[in-house]
This record gives structure tokens, C-alpha cells and sequence, in this order.
């Protein structure tokens, strides 16, 4: 890469060749198109090879700061005057829009929030904003990370030139540090958050830094704060410009968006009309994009309270063999979990399976792991106890079966240790109910997680719920959806695909998280109990 305006950088080349080799794993595990590195930008920001490399490096001193040899990238670039799915933006005559960014116009009343809890940081990562005083000379600018009610901001105070440093942490005193800001030696104002893993055992604690149009004002370390969080602006008594945000650290690996579907079925015993239901939404979830395709408990062979399943392995294989050509031969076919009963073993001088599972099967057809049903409800099958974990496009996802639900411990520990999306097929019944009790029901699935959840029924009750504390049904079946008549009782199930596209950045798993956080020795029982029971992660 040489000429006019451009010079050979062998380190960056050298990083370039190294990123790509990972794209191309990454690609051929997970059967997408290779990318290198996760970001966004404009044509104006990469016109030659300097500006891009500033898009992408982080300035040496705080890059040194983030403490990893590897280079930083850009994860997040948010120009105020565009929109974003990682920014919540109030409806208010005093924010409003412009050409270079967002007024903010706090002057003479309550302060104003610009909440950004879908910009995923963690230790190692470095924040920017970019803002302008509009002339009023007073107030407060505040800036930082905050989630799941912890939090570590600077308070810029406009009037008397000053920074300091809040924190959720209970037992410091607040603020933690309070510095005279340097002169300002142009309009634009920047302000820098960088924090990074500090010291701990299994609680890791973090350091913070903070710069003030490019220089360390302050450097606190040592803080109880959870490592995984979002972001937060606030103005104050104050009329501000937001320019631009940038979120830097090393590559995201998790895929930002994952395109998920639920198939829901009738509970039947006819085994080729359940074949043919799978087939249809594998179908249906191809034409659509859907990258995981999720079908209910035990569907293949339907569940009854009489007899399971068929004492023959034959159908199995034969339905199983029809699944799989359907898969290979789709276009664009997701990854699909299918419940059904597992022969990999079975009881001694039987034919019974001894597990009820869920298998994983990848676009082509192939076997990637069999989930077992942690606990068994019916007399017939063995107990799995072991946690179902694995990852679709790098997303970490949890999967517990029908009954499982009831133990608290088979979704709280895989999110305490990094799973984001937790499944559910269910094969429980009808659906009963007024609708509206229904929908309330599938909102509170995520209450003690702060993750997505997917549940794909039989019989009515599907639904997809995000992490949220408001407003976080993404999706439900038809039975059960609102009409005009509060009270009105779930209709009559049918096949149907329901479909959602969540946004993993924004699950961060907070409660479990903030549980193992307790101490050092909650931590470690924590850790014994999720490794006993078969988990992956640690």
C-alpha cells in the first residue's frame, strides 16, 4: 500500500493478515459472509488510509491505557444527528435533532437523559462524546457507563470548570474524586471514559480513567462495578450540542443481531404430519432469513399422558432422515432444534429412549448436540442434569425443556456465565386464559435474567421476550395476542411461525451477574455449582 498519499505500515498489515485468518474461521464455522472487525462508518471517514486508521486506533496514550497489546477497534460510532437502535432519544420540544447533532436546551428545567443501554461495553473498552456548550455558561454535563442500576460517570460542571468522578458503589463517599478542568482551547468538548479490568480474584474490579480533550484529569482505581454495561448522557440546567459518540475495544466477537423464529405446532400423534409441519417451517423460516428455527418439546412423535413414544427406532430414523434432506436442500435454511425422543442409549432389554431431547441441527442437516431435559417430569425418561450451552453465529445461548422451568438455577447460572438468548420448547397443553393474563405471564420470563427468551409451544403460547423491564414482548402467537375486549380468552391454536429479530448487545445479564458479584465467596460456590452441573463457560 504505497503512493502519493499513501505509506506501508507493516504492523497494521501484519493485524490485518491475523484478523482476517479469524474472519475466515469465524465465517466457516458460523456460515456467514467474512468480515474483519465489527463497526460502522461513512465514506468521508475512510477517504484515505491515515483517517481510516484513526477510525479504527485509539490515541497511543489511551490505547496504552486499555492495557491489551492487541489494536482497538470501533464498535460503536453514533453521529447525534442520525438515529440508532443502541440509543433511546427523548420525545421532547427541548431535543431536538439538527444537521450536526441533538440540541439539548436543559436550561430552567428537569434535567434531560440520553439513555444508550444497547452500547454493550465491557473492561478494556474506551467511551467518547463530543459536545458543544451552547453559551450558557452553567449547568451539567454528565457522561458514563450505567446499567442495571450500577453505574461510573464524570459530572462536568460547565459553570466552575470542574470534573468529578460518581460511582454506585455504597461504601465510598460520593463523589469519589472532584479535579479543576483545564482551559477549553476550542468549542468542541471531549470526554473520554476508559475502564479496565483492575484488580480481584474472581470479582474482578475495574479501573477508570478519564481524559478532557486529550488529557488524564483522573485516574481512580479498584471500583466494585460490574463489568458488562450500557451508557448514559445526562444534561442538567444546561443547553448543550451532542456531536458525536464513538465506543472503541477490542473486537466484538457476539453477532449484533440475530434473526430467531418459534414454530409452533398442534400436539399429534401422526408422525408424518409432524414431519411435514418441521419441513414447512424450515421452509417458511428460509424464505424469511430466520437463523435459528426453534420447534416444540417432543414434536416429532407428539406427547400424550398414555404411552410416550413408539417402541420402534425405525420411524425415528425415518423422520429424523426427512428432517435432515429437508435442511441440506433449502436454501438459506436455519439452524433448527427439533424435540425428540433420544435412542442413544436406552434402558437394559428395551427399546424406550432414556432421554427426552432437543436436538441441534446446523443448515445442513448435521447433528451439533444433543439437550436433554435437565429434570424430568415423566417416569419414562432418565434425568439429563446437565446444562444445555451452546452458540449460534458466536451469540451464547441456554436451552432448558418444558418441565425445567420450575428450577430457577437452569436459566440464572448460564446467564450469570455468559449466555444471552435462553430457549424453551414446551409441549405442556392447551393454552388457557384471558389474553392479556397470558401476555403478562410471558413478560416477567425475563425479570431475574436480563436476556432474550424464546418459547416455542404447542398448542398455543408462543412468544419471544427481550430484556427489558418495559415493553418487552417481541413477538406472541395469535391466540394470544390483544384484541379491543380486555378479558377476551386465548383463541384456538394453530401452526404458525412467530418471528423476532433481537438485538444481543442489548441482553447483559445484570441480575445473575450482580448475584455472583456478592463475594469472593459466593463467587466460588457459584462457580462449583455451574461446573458440576455441566457448565461450559468458566
Amino acid at each position: 500500500m504505497t503512493g502519493k498519499f499513501y505509506k506501508a505500515d507493516e504492523s497494521y498489515q501484519s493485524w490485518l493478515a491475523v484478523k482476517a485468518a479469524d474472519a475466515a474461521i469465524m465465517a466457516y464455522c458460523n456460515r456467514v459472509e467474512a468480515r474483519i472487525g465489527v463497526g460502522a462508518g461513512y465514506e468521508a471517514d475512510i477517504s484515505n488510509v491515515d483517517t481510516y486508521r484513526e477510525l479504527l486506533y485509539l490515541d497511543e496514550t489511551i490505547d496504552r491505557e486499555m492495557g491489551g497489546d492487541d489494536p482497538v477497534l470501533v464498535l460503536n460510532k453514533f453521529d447525534f444527528a442520525r438515529e440508532s437502535d443502541a440509543w433511546v432519544i427523548p420525545e421532547s420540544d427541548r431535543v431536538v435533532r439538527q444537521e450536526n447533532g441533538l440540541s439539548v436546551r436543559a436550561s430552567g428545567g428537569p434535567s434531560i437523559a440520553i439513555e444508550g443501554p444497547g452500547v454493550h461495553t465491557r473492561n478494556g473498552d474506551a467511551i467518547h462524546l463530543v459536545f458543544k456548550d451552547l453559551g450558557s455558561g452553567s449547568g451539567y454535563v454528565r457522561f458514563g457507563f450505567e446499567g442495571g442500576f450500577e453505574y461510573a460517570y464524570v459530572e462536568c460542571n460547565l459553570g466552575c470548570r470542574e470534573a468529578a468522578l460518581f460511582t454506585s458503589e455504597w461504601n465510598r463517599a460520593q463523589p469519589v474524586v472532584r479535579v479543576e478542568l483545564p482551559p477549553a482551547v476550542q468549542d468542541e468538548i471531549e470526554v473520554t471514559l476508559v475502564k479496565t479490568e483492575g484488580a480481584g480474584n474472581r470479582i474482578k474490579l475495574a479501573d477508570l480513567a478519564i481524559y478532557w480533550n486529550g488529557e488524564c484529569v483522573i485516574r481512580s482505581g479498584d471500583h466494585d462495578i460490574i463489568p458488562q454495561l450500557g451508557v448514559r448522557i445526562s444534561v442538567e440546567d444546561a443547553d448543550v450540542e451532542l456531536l458525536r459518540f464513538a465506543h472503541e475495544g477490542p473486537t466484538a466477537l457476539m453477532k449484533e443481531y440475530l434473526k430467531t423464529g418459534a414454530w409452533q405446532m398442534l400436539n399429534s400423534r401422526d408422525v408424518k404430519d409432524n414431519v411435514r409441519s418441521i419441513c414447512k417451517g424450515i421452509r417458511s423460516a428460509a424464505e424469511l432469513g430466520i437463523e435459528l428455527l426453534v420447534a416444540p418439546e417432543y414434536c416429532i412423535f407428539g406427547f400424550f399422558g398414555t404411552k410416550p413414544t413408539l417402541d420402534q427406532i425405525e420411524p425415528m430414523q425415518e423422520a429424523e432422515a426427512i428432517i435432515r434432506a429437508c435442511l441440506r436442500e433449502t436454501a438459506n435454511s436455519p439452524y433448527l432444534i427439533v424435540g425428540r425422543p433420544n435412542w442413544d442409549q436406552v434402558r437394559p432389554g428395551s427399546s424406550e429412549p432414556v432421554f427426552n431431547s432437543c436436538r441441534l441441527y446446523d443448515p445442513d442437516g448435521n447433528t451439533v448436540r444433543d439437550n436433554l431435559k435437565f429434570r424430568t417430569c415423566e417416569r419414562h425418561y432418565y434425568h439429563g442434569h446437565r446444562l444445555n450451552e451452546f452458540d449460534i453465529y458466536g451469540v451464547p445461548v441456554s436451552l432448558h425443556v418444558c418441565h425445567d422451568r420450575r428450577y430457577p438455577d437452569l436459566r440464572t447460572l448460564p446467564v450469570m456465565f455468559g449466555s444471552r438468548l435462553i430457549i424453551h420448547p414446551v409441549n405442556g397443553g392447551l393454552v388457557t386464559g384471558a389474553r392479556v393474563a397470558v401476555q403478562a405471564v410471558a413478560k416477567d420470563e425475563t425479570a431475574t435474567t436480563h436476556a432474550f427468551y424464546l418459547r416455542a409451544s404447542t398448542d398455543g403460547g408462543s412468544y419471544m421476550i427481550g430484556p427489558k423491564k418495559f415493553d418487552n414482548l417481541l413477538a406472541i402467537s395469535s391466540e394470544c395476542k390483544l384484541t379491543d375486549s380486555p378479558g377476551e380468552l386465548a383463541g384456538a391454536p394453530a401452526e404458525e411461525l412467530v418471528v423476532a429479530t433481537i438485538r444481543t448487545h442489548d441482553a447483559f445479564g445484570y441480575w445473575p451477574v450482580r448475584s455472583y458479584r456478592a463475594s469472593e465467596a459466593i463467587a466460588e460456590a457459584y462457580e462449583q455449582l455451574y461446573q458440576t452441573m455441566g457448565g461450559r463457560n468458566i
